[in-house]
């Protein structure tokens, strides 16, 4: 027998069988109904305005130069709700002749830009929204450069994306191409860098970020937090989220599982934490690849009312924490993309359902494991619901979706089903 042959069939087949509504009973309604709220929270939505962020067509990366450390010195007013800082951006010149190294900044005064410690003349372009730094000789093919910009101002939010100040404090957001919003950079997903920060607020404040936390100072009534993330990571996944927190300290091992929480629902939030270990083990064993970073944990925010897989560190809305584990699909969902999303990342935006489809798969991973006999149920009912949206959304390809449907029931739920049956 032809073995491609086989597997072509057995693929048709399967694809058959996902476009075929499967019967729902009464009872399957009353579960895709509750289901609803954690799809909700799972899902980023389309109403956000992208258009000045990702259009779904990543243009080729045509800089001639790769980012190697961001380097962020920043300190917060709380009070005044703006920002004021220092990103070092160490890159590496990838073309012989590089003269301008391009930065995304959107918004900010800049007080000066910095070129391997001196001086160095720039510009604002591309409406404002990029800073082109001239370099003083062209560089050649594996030379090295340091940037400092150092800026100020009140953070620009676009389509809910940016460095965002509430009641309870502060947080960033920046999928898909939100970073520039808060710091200057290369913003696109392909080019992974190191990323180090020093960030100072009023002693009342705990900030939690990407990585492992190095140290705190305090000084004159204010903490520094210092973090490091050795790990290559993407602009969109770098984080921070800044709060009068209650710190959970869990582990899975000896990895340090860390909930960053508010006072008033840290008694909610430790039983809804609780079985992020087990999770973890979980996906170890059935991915067959270890957890791929030096801690885990979540830290409560205000900008979205679902999730967001920033690396290492999970931002949770403040809405899904209700003490009786009714959104550990969601939990699931935003651990799954530590695997897929955060350690093999998309190249490009066109394939945003990879990084979907696989933490959807990572759901049904886990109802597997907790309720094995809820899991034809779960994905039927996922199953319907992506139906159900396109026949009012319209059907589109997984790959390179429309840019208003960069975020749509179809990517993550279809991609969910889609990643099942491979």
């Amino acid at each position: 027998m032809n073995t491609s042959t086989s597997l072509v069939s057995r693929a048709a087949l399967a694809i058959l069988v996902a476009l075929v509504t499967l019967p729902v009973s009464a009872q399957d309604r009353k579960s895709i109904e509750i289901d609803r709220d954690v799809i909700t929270a799972i899902e980023k939505g389309e109403t956000r305005d992208i258009s000045k962020l990702a259009i779904a067509r990543t243009a080729p990366d045509t800089s001639g130069w790769d980012a190697l450390k961001y380097t962020i010195h920043l300190e917060p007013s709380m009070t005044g709700r703006t920002i004021s800082g220092t990103t070092k951006i160490d890159g590496v010149a990838t073309i012989a002749g590089l003269t301008t190294v391009n930065l995304d900044l959107v918004g900010f005064t800049i007080d000066a830009v910095r070129l391997n410690g001196s001086s160095a003349n720039f510009s604002r372009t591309g409406g404002g929204r990029v800073v082109s730094v001239v370099l003083p000789a062209p560089l050649n093919v594996g030379q090295t450069f340091s940037i400092d910009v150092v800026y100020r101002g009140t953070p620009i939010i676009e389509g809910g994306l940016g460095f965002g100040f509430s009641s309870s404090g502060a947080a960033t957001f920046a999928e898909p191409e939100g970073s520039r919003l808060w710091f200057a950079c290369k913003d696109r997903p392909s080019d992974k860098a190191i990323y180090e920060s020093f960030i100072t607020v009023p002693n009342q404040f705990v900030v939690a970020s990407n990585g492992r936390l190095v140290e705190t100072t305090q000084e004159g009534g204010k903490t520094t937090y210092h973090w490091l993330e050795s790990h290559q990571i993407a602009t969109y996944l770098i984080s921070l989220a800044i709060s009068n927190y209650r710190v959970i300290e869990d582990s899975y091992g000896d990895l340090p599982v860390w909930h960053y929480v508010y006072p008033e629902l840290e008694s909610d939030a430790r039983r809804d934490f609780s079985r992020t270990p087990e999770m973890m083990q979980v996906f170890e064993e059935r991915l067959g690849v270890p957890y791929p970073f030096d801690k885990y944990g979540h830290a409560l925010f205000e900008n979205f009312g679902g999730a967001m897989e920033h690396q290492s560190c999970t931002s949770y809305g403040s809405p899904l924490i209700t003490g009786d584990n009714r959104y550990d699909r969601v939990v699931a969902h935003e651990l799954g993309h530590q695997w897929f999303g955060n350690l093999v990342s998309p190249a490009e935006w066109e394939e945003i359902w990879l990084n979907e489809g696989f933490a959807t798969w990572t759901e049904f991973i886990w109802t597997e494991h907790i309720n094995p006999s809820g899991l034809a149920d779960l994905m039927a009912g996922r199953e319907s619901y992506y139906i159900d949206y396109e026949a009012s959304a319209g059907a589109y390809s997984l790959y390179a979706p429309p840019p208003s449907r960069l975020f749509g029931a179809t990517i993550y739920q279809k991609g969910g089903w889609v990643v099942a049956m491979l």
